[in-house]
């Protein structure tokens, strides 16, 4: 048996959930405008990245005064995460001198180094299981959101006002709703699904936790349209299945059919939708001009485009923080001439921070991937989070990476991931509330 560990006892905990639920609220700042009340919404998002930041720079001083951060990660772990919050800080300055936009550096700066804090945090023993059920509820309150929100047109927040046209026209994929905006806060939801599900007793807290999870993709599938989500589903269905057959888990692998057959079967009831049609047309390429040279080719443009407006020396120095290049040659569209992010995620970081930075967070890829191989010594934790990683490993790769404090919640799953994988073998295990029963231990 397992001795549970006092709530008390571990650092920083409770500055780190005031971090994540203030997070969450101020995702959900627009709605105040459409509830009638006047609040000065940019002031808000400001103020609250850099509180958010803060916070969770106090739980990690609380844990570093605990000295407890080099006996639960390997020292390699350490050495990455410390060089990526020092860069970090580094890049901001260079940016500023390098004369980015101000406000571009500080949201990127409180993004960058938010996930360095993450990933002294997560990895902390019995965090992330605790951290689920808080992530359930936020959760389940966003869902209900998205779906009363998904065709409210968002209003437009800049310096000098609120905009909003109430007859304006939603996209196709909706990506200009308020129930986008609001989505953001689901994409932790199928790491938390996954945890749930790799855990042998469920609860009501891991029933919805489920649920959860297959809302998550019922959302950015059909309602949103993201091609990437399918991808990152029948991922999660394969190593499900590899690591039960592996382990001759038949229960799981029938679980696992049952929940297959039935998205399936969901996918074929909704084909009618027009909704359906257009993700289709999305795969195909036929609704943009990706059709004569197939789906992933204006991420190549783009691409190329980075490649071609960085000098010789940005290659090691990247722009700075609140960086940008020239890619109106592939979106034709003015905000395009400076324009901030890459779809192919992991470059961003050598637009940002050059060669260095871009090493730094390969680095943290690599040693996890080498100790996802062996996640049954890294504790009960690890075997959810080693299911997930190749998500979190494909999405590094074909997905941007969001440079807003908007989206936290994505930046959570990597940073869970990295930190709990980059932890020291033969960790003793806090908080076994979802720990199956002492007689089925988890073998390899």
């Amino acid at each position: 048996m397992f001795r549970k560990t006092k709530k008390s006892r571990d650092p920083g905990w409770l500055l780190f959930l005031i971090a994540i639920y203030f997070n969450a609220i101020t995702v959900c700042r627009n709605i105040l405008f459409f509830m009638g009340y006047s609040a000065p919404l940019r002031e808000i998002s400001q103020v609250s990245g850099v509180m958010v930041t803060i916070l969770l720079f106090c739980a990690v001083a609380a844990v570093a005064r605990r000295g407890v951060f080099g006996a639960v990660y390997m020292r390699a772990h350490g050495t990455l995460v410390m060089a990526w919050i020092i860069f970090c800080a580094g890049f901001s300055v260079f940016g500023y001198f390098n004369e980015n936009e101000i406000s571009q550096i500080g949201r990127e700066a409180c993004v960058f180094t938010s996930f360095g804090a993450m990933l002294v945090l997560l990895g902390q023993p019995g965090w992330w299981d605790r951290l689920c059920k808080h992530l359930v509820y936020i959760g389940i309150g966003a869902a209900i959101l998205v779906a009363i929100y998904a065709d409210t047109p968002n209003i437009e927040v800049t310096s000098d006002s609120i905009n909003y046209d109430p007859s304006a026209l939603l996209s196709s994929r909706r990506v200009n709703s308020l129930g986008f905006m609001l989505n953001a806060l689901l994409d932790v939801a199928p790491l938390v699904a996954v945890t749930y599900y790799r855990h042998a007793k469920l609860r009501w807290v891991g029933v919805l936790g489920l649920v959860l999870g297959m809302m998550s993709y019922i959302y950015t599938i059909i309602i949103f349209q993201f091609r990437g989500a399918v991808f990152s589903f029948a991922v999660l269905i394969m190593m499900n299945m590899l690591i039960s057959a592996r382990r001759r888990q038949v229960a799981q692998m029938l679980r696992i059919a049952i929940v297959t057959v039935g998205l399936i079967g969901a996918v074929l009831y909704v084909s009618r939708w027009e909704e359906f049609s257009q993700l289709q047309e999305r795969f195909r390429g036929t609704d943009t001009k990706e059709a004569s040279e197939g789906i992933m080719s204006s991420r190549l443009w783009e691409a190329r485009a980075l490649v071609r407006d960085l000098g010789t020396q940005e290659y090691f120095t990247g722009r700075g923080l609140g960086g940008t290049y020239n890619a109106f040659e592939v979106f034709e569209i003015e905000s395009s001439a400076r324009w901030p992010t890459v779809h192919f995620g992991i470059l961003v970081f050598m637009l940002k921070g050059g060669i260095l930075l871009l090493a730094i967070y390969i680095l943290l890829m690599v040693r996890s991937a080498t100790s996802a191989l062996r996640h049954t010594f890294l504790g009960y934790e690890a075997e959810p989070i080693a299911v997930y990683l190749p998500v979190v490993l494909a999405g590094s790769f074909l997905l941007p990476f969001p440079l807003t404090m908007d989206n936290l919640f994505t930046w959570i799953p990597i940073a869970a991931c990295f930190s709990i994988l980059g932890r020291r073998p033969g960790l003793p295990e806090a908080a076994p509330e979802l720990r199956p029963s002492a007689a089925q231990p988890i073998r390899p």
